[in-house]
């Protein structure tokens, strides 16, 4: 486990604390600071998908639950999870979805199936065409209203109103937020086609039934393919 301790005064920063685990301990310093302590290794199996991630992530997550594979293209995953690309920029961008936790994605995919504690694996298309990135979702929401859109996923997405707009012009927009889980080594299209986990490249959400997504996680468990 880690711990923190910090004045109860500070309101905002244990708000910060709990929303990624940590709990209040009886124990008090003795200038009479709280402590708030997380778990790093599960324990508790019994809790709910979303509250287990809570509480023992970002990398642990419940493999029982239905798993999805999201295409994003190399623009947006480059600016979502800018910390993995293989050329950063030279010019720090100081962008609130890319150094977080806590981000949104928005698509027109028709799926709502999606459920709190579900796992998203993050294909990148065109380029590199593999899986490189795996999330949890925490909510959704299904709307053609670009404000009602952009209050749900505030800063943690990539697009800006303008392009929200443009996204619910067409119909209904599926945003998702979600929690960033861990980086991945790289598996390949090739690789996913061979283990019978996909056909061909997705297209849209695409949620993986059960043999395949054993299959997939045996995968991840054995390495994979590394960058």
């Amino acid at each position: 486990s880690c711990y923190v301790t910090v004045l109860p005064k500070y309101a905002a920063l244990i708000a910060l604390l709990e929303l990624f685990g940590f709990r209040q301990q009886p124990e008090r310093t003795d200038l009479g600071e709280s402590v708030y302590a997380k778990q790093m290794v599960p324990r508790d199996f019994a809790l709910e998908p979303l509250a287990f991630h809570v509480a023992f992530g970002p990398r642990h997550v419940v493999r029982a639950v239905p798993t999805h594979i999201v295409p994003i293209l190399p623009k947006y995953e480059a600016m979502l999870f800018p910390e993995q690309q293989q050329q950063l920029a030279l010019i720090h961008q100081d962008q609130p979805f890319g150094n977080a936790i806590l981000k949104a994605y928005l698509c027109r995919a028709g799926t709502r199936k999606l459920q709190p504690g579900n796992v998203l694996f993050f294909y990148r298309s065109q380029d590199q065409k593999a899986i490189r990135q795996m999330g949890v979702v925490e909510a959704t929401l299904v709307s053609r209203s670009p404000n009602a859109i952009a209050r749900f996923v505030g800063l943690r997405t990539v697009y800006r109103l303008r392009e929200i707009e443009e996204q619910c012009a067409d119909g209904d927009v599926l945003a998702i937020k979600f929690r960033h889980a861990r980086t991945l080594n790289r598996i390949t299209l090739e690789t996913l086609r061979r283990c019978m986990i996909l056909k061909s490249a997705p297209q849209s959400i695409h949620q993986l039934a059960g043999d395949s997504n054993d299959l997939l996680w045996k995968l991840i468990d054995e390495g994979a393919e590394p960058v």
